[in-house]
């Protein structure tokens, strides 16, 4: 790549925090001294706990503003490789799996469910990398006979603190030998540098959520433009990584229509349909107390606005209809320039499925179709 290639995906994303906090037991952990090297212009101080800066952040007036100026560098503890949220719940869930190497985000989304079940407002990152991924390793060899695809954006964005811990590379060669695994990156930043020049041998699917600029300007601080994830997207491709997008959260204002349209347009201008593995649509969906949250910490939100009713899983959807006509039209306008695009809903329910693409479909169906469209 290029230098000026490499500048091209530096701009519009410089998340630097603050204040560094390290846990005593893993401080000469080679991924601690990695990160502390990359922000050695940053405080930081070696703790026995973060009580005390958590109970300071939360005293703020804007606790979880507050938190995201701490990058605390810590171990994690418990199982390593569990299953997506979505399989607990009455919905045709695709069976992905996630590996959690850090919690909390740096962008701040004001749909951002974090917000709502976390009770640690500090960035943190896991330091113990070289043993979470010899668990995960012996899981994956312990279970050859099942395939996984296997994501690190469940509570936190995959490449949003990449630049510091260049974990993406530690990833991205733990799969490339995984005959049984591929690893997904979801991201809402151009921090791809460190997947250049890598040999991933097509085991790594790199991933932007997208939105129409108007949501991504009015609910998603801090995370790049729609037309930089789209380049940064061309780029990845580019150095042979399968590609995908979600479309996830799908948001109800007036004008949807023809902004949503524009955006898949848009996608469609940059990438062409045969480089994209899957795209995911899901609609806004949120625990009750997120909206309180929503509205206190970002007044000018069009989200809470929306005609919302709880769901079977508890949560605040939109009512069905509304979201089957969302998911409808982004399918056909889709369609229109990618024909046979694989294409998922996410936390939707058969019937849902039915009505939209015009056939039932079990957990076990979507997870063949994906895994289909990643290892034919």
């Amino acid at each position: 790549m290029s230098s000026e290639q490499k500048q091209s995906t530096s701009t519009g994303w410089g998340y630097q925090p603050e204040l560094v906090l390290v846990h005593k037991n893993v401080l000469l952990l080679p991924m601690t001294q990695r990160i502390l090297q990359a922000l050695s212009s940053v405080p930081h101080k070696t703790v026995e706990g973060v009580d005390s800066f958590m109970q300071e952040a939360r005293q703020s007036r804007q606790p979880y503003t507050q938190g995201k100026k701490i990058l605390y560098i810590t171990e994690h503890q418990g199982r390593v490789l569990k299953p997506c949220q979505g399989m607990c719940g009455n919905v045709s869930c695709c069976l992905y799996y996630v590996v959690d190497f850090a919690c909390n985000c740096p962008l701040d989304c004001s749909y951002c469910l974090l917000q709502s079940y976390l009770n640690n407002p500090l960035n943190q990152v896991y330091a113990n990398t070289d043993a979470m991924l010899a668990e995960l390793g012996e899981e994956l060899e312990r279970r050859r006979d099942r395939f996984f695809r296997v994501g690190t954006g469940e509570l936190t964005d995959s490449l949003a603190l990449d630049r510091f811990t260049r974990l993406s590379q530690d990833l991205v060669e733990f799969f490339a030998c995984r005959p049984n695994a591929i690893l997904e990156l979801k991201t809402k930043t151009i921090e791809i540098n460190n997947l250049c020049n890598l040999n991933h041998q097509e085991r790594t699917v790199v991933s932007w959520s997208l939105n129409t600029p108007r949501i991504i300007d009015g609910e998603e601080t801090g995370a790049t433009t729609l037309e930089e994830r789209l380049q940064a997207a061309k780029l990845c491709s580019d150095w042979g990584y399968p590609v995908g997008f979600h479309f996830d959260p799908l948001v109800f204002y007036p004008g949807w229509e023809k902004e949503y349209r524009e955006t898949v347009e848009q996608l469609f201008d940059v990438m062409h349909g045969r480089k994209i593995v899957w795209i995911s649509m899901g609609a806004f969906r949120c625990p009750a107390g997120l909206l309180e949250i929503l509205r206190e910490r970002f007044p000018q939100s069009r989200l809470p606005l929306g005609e919302l009713v709880p769901g079977v899983d508890g949560k605040l959807r939109y009512f069905r209809p509304l979201r089957v006509e969302l998911f409808r039209n982004m399918a056909s306008w889709i369609h229109e320039r990618s024909p046979g695009q694989v294409m998922y809903l996410c936390m939707e329910s058969p019937r849902v499925w039915e009505q939209v693409f015009g056939f039932r479909v079990s957990a076990d169906d979507v997870a063949r179709r994906l895994d289909a469209a990643i290892w034919p």
